[in-house]
Formats: C-alpha cells, sequence, structure tokens
C-alpha cells in the first residue's frame, strides 16, 4: 500500500478482501478498526485529563472561597473576582 502510495499521493484507502485499510499521517497505513480504537483511547485519555483539570479547579474555587456559579466573593467591603474559563 505504502508503493501505492508513492505512486498516488491522494490515495487515503484501500478494501482488499480481508480489511479496508486507512493512511494516517500519524500512524501510516491501518486497519480502520485499528483507526477508531487508538481514536477511541485518545478521546477516552483527554476526557480523563479533562475530568482531572476540573476537579482541580473546583477545587482551587473551594478552597480560595470563589462561588463557583458567580465567579465572585465578597470579604468586607471588597470584591475578588475569579475569572474561569
Amino acid at each position: 500500500m505504502a508503493t501505492w502510495h508513492t505512486a498516488c499521493a491522494s490515495l487515503e484507502s484501500v478494501t482488499l478482501a480481508d480489511a479496508a485499510y486507512v493512511h494516517n499521517r500519524c500512524c501510516g497505513w491501518v486497519t480502520r478498526e485499528q483507526l477508531l480504537t487508538a481514536r477511541g483511547q485518545l478521546l477516552q485519555h483527554r476526557a480523563a485529563e479533562l475530568c482531572k483539570r476540573e476537579a482541580a479547579l473546583e477545587e482551587g474555587r473551594r478552597v480560595h472561597g470563589f462561588a463557583p456559579e458567580l465567579g465572585v466573593e465578597r470579604e468586607g467591603g471588597a470584591s475578588i473576582v475569579a475569572i474561569t474559563a
């Protein structure tokens, strides 16, 4: 398949009797199942990282006394504003 791809750079998929292959810039030639599995694992990893970041942000808001729904807490006569993304 790499030889075919060299001869025709626009070639992105090849279907043979046993499997369908796709060309991926990062992985090279892989089956669609391999590509879907790799993408699913990447999405799971990103979701876990996002959950960790959200938990850390929430903990920071709790420790510093910021109201998460408003992003503002009042101490005495002053206001502290938290900008969250």
